[in-house]
Parts: structure tokens; C-alpha cells; sequence
């Protein structure tokens, strides 16, 4: 967790965003607006992704686990490419996720280790036209500072596929 949420530090640096101040309140939403970012990292059956390091998302949804196929971060996740949404009102594959509000745009990178994608890593603004390719590029690094962090601890075997 430490190590994702220390990386969602980085992702905002490299991104050029305002320091990286999670909104834990109503009132604090309102005073610094809500950009979610965090990680998505494959559940050790890889039928889930599971929510890590996340800022700006509602205490709720902390740790939440969605199909491994659902929406933007699944297609991410499945293919192991990379994507920026600028508008997700003008594509038809972008699904709710976020309690806090609509995304109106995103962008995502993969996280792979030894060329196996374990999840993603991702940012979301509530307003449109927010995220563009260039984000893409320094989200990428992000997305392999989180693969080297996750290779550092030494223990993959949480994301190894399950063995018949």
C-alpha cells in the first residue's frame, strides 16, 4: 500500500497536477476539487482488480474490488495497453466507477512486471478535456517506477496466475 500510495506522489509530480492532496471531506472536495488516482493490481485468482494507494476516492470504496473486465481499467488491464479518455462522455467503453462523481477524463498505464501485466495505474478528473497524450508519456513512467517498487519487495507470487 505504502509503496502505491508513495508512486501516486510521483504520478501527480510527473503529471505537473497540484501536490498530491487527497480530499477526505465533502468540504475539502469542494475547496480542492477531486482528481482520483491510485492503482488497480490484479487479485492473486485475477478475476478482480483491487483499488490501491487510492486518493480522492470515499472512504467506502478504499480497497474495493471490481471484475477484472469492467470498464476502462479491465480493457487496460486485459490488453496491457495503455489509454487517455479526454472526453468519456464521447466513449461508449467508459463505465462509472468512481462514487465521487462521473470521471470526464482519464488516463491509464499498465503496470507489468517481467512483461506480465499485474494491473494499472490510473488519474481521473471529474472535468473533461483534462488528461491528453502527453500525460499518457509521464503516467507511463509512473507506471514503471510502481513495476520496479512491486519487483523491489521481492514477493510476486500474490500475482502469479492460478496453477490448474
Amino acid at each position: 500500500e505504502e509503496i502505491v500510495q508513495t508512486s501516486s506522489v510521483w504520478a501527480r509530480a510527473l503529471l505537473g497536477r497540484p501536490p498530491p492532496l487527497c480530499a477526505d471531506t465533502d468540504e475539502q472536495r469542494a475547496t480542492i476539487g477531486v482528481r482520483p488516482a491510485g492503482a488497480f493490481l490484479f487479485t492473486p485468482d485475477r478475476t478482480e482488480l483491487q483499488l490501491w494507494g487510492a486518493c480522492d476516492f470515499p472512504p467506502e470504496q478504499i480497497g474495493m474490488r471490481i471484475p477484472a473486465d469492467l470498464g476502462l481499467p479491465g480493457l487496460v488491464a486485459r490488453t496491457g495497453e495503455p489509454l487517455v479518455v479526454t472526453n468519456t462522455e464521447e466513449d461508449p467503453r467508459f463505465l462509472q466507477i468512481i462514487a465521487t462523481g462521473r470521471a470526464g477524463s482519464t488516463v491509464q498505464a499498465p503496470v507489468k512486471v517481467n512483461g506480465d501485466c499485474l494491473g494499472l495505474v490510473f488519474a481521473a478528473s471529474m472535468a473533461k478535456n483534462v488528461y491528453w497524450p502527453e500525460d499518457l508519456e509521464a503516467l507511463l513512467v509512473f507506471a514503471d517506477l510502481t513495476a520496479a517498487a512491486i519487483r523491489a519487495s521481492g514477493d510476486l507470487s500474490r500475482f502469479d496466475p492460478p496453477r490448474p
